[in-house]
């Protein structure tokens, strides 16, 4: 009777044994899949011939722009370009692969990513970022980064190459965004050119936006695209999801189905 009994607990504790065997395969499984989107888009920025040749595109234009606005200009004040960070300038690829390999999202670790400054430069950044220094023009870094990070993110800038001024250096405080840092530097120097990855990066108008209005302020100044406007491709991350998600956070297996209804035969 005893060896039945301890059979039966044997058969008992193999079965809720092989049950949570599954279940743990299919979360993997379940969050493996949740990081498709992010494995493809951010190999394609790894890899991809396309997306270096997007970046000196970017760049190209950028300097045709500044030639032109320098040439043209009848403004007293002195110029200035204002460049974001993250996608436009520094390469945060190392930290968005370290999220998908620990199956993580940001904020995970951020902070000890920016304070390890291990940003690389975008490519064709720096000649172009030497270009403009060397026509004396001020260059100012506008980032949603945190105060706190100003001193690590200034630190990175200067690692890769970039001529960096302390106060050039503008970041995210509680009274302050990047809306209200392009508004001062527009009321002191005349913007040739501004180069982001996000359109809130260009003109609060694009901020808050559904899609549809979104579009029809994209049409109306589609004039200022690839001249004043200078827009970085970033696939990974970006307004374009927040909207999607309704500006809210979720998991990534849940941004992945809202991704598969917008699919379109």
């Amino acid at each position: 009777m005893q060896l039945k009994k301890s059979a039966q607990t044997a058969l008992k504790l193999l079965q809720v044994f092989l049950v949570i065997s599954a279940a743990i395969v299919l979360i993997t499984r379940q969050d493996h899949n949740a990081h498709d989107y992010s494995i493809g888009a951010h190999a394609w920025v790894t890899n991809a011939a396309e997306y270096r040749a997007l970046a000196h595109q970017a760049f190209n234009a950028a300097r045709t722009q500044v030639d032109t606005a320098l040439s043209t200009t009848t403004s007293p004040l002195p110029p200035a370009i204002i460049c974001d960070v993250d996608f436009t300038l520094l390469s945060n690829n190392s930290y968005e692969a370290f999220l998908i390999t620990n199956q993580q999202t940001y904020p995970y670790k951020w902070r000890r990513w920016v304070n390890s400054c291990l940003g690389t430069a975008l490519p064709g950044a720096n000649e172009f970022i030497e270009y403009v220094h060397k026509k004396n023009i001020a260059i100012f870094y506008v980032t949603s980064r945190d105060i706190t990070l100003k001193g690590a993110t200034t630190k990175n800038l200067r690692k890769v190459g970039f001529p960096v001024k302390n106060n050039h250096v503008l970041c995210r405080t509680k009274k302050q965004t990047k809306v209200d840092h392009r508004r001062t530097i527009d009321q002191n120097y005349n913007v040739l050119a501004i180069l982001g990855d996000q359109l809130r990066d260009f003109d609060h108008r694009f901020i808050n936006k559904d899609q549809a209005i979104l579009y029809q302020e994209i049409e109306q100044q589609k004039h200022k695209f690839g001249k004043r406007f200078i827009v970085f491709p970033n696939p990974i991350y970006g307004s374009w999801l927040h909207i999607l998600t309704g500006n809210k956070r979720l998991p990534k297996i849940k941004e992945l189905e809202l991704l598969r209804k917008t699919l379109q035969s």
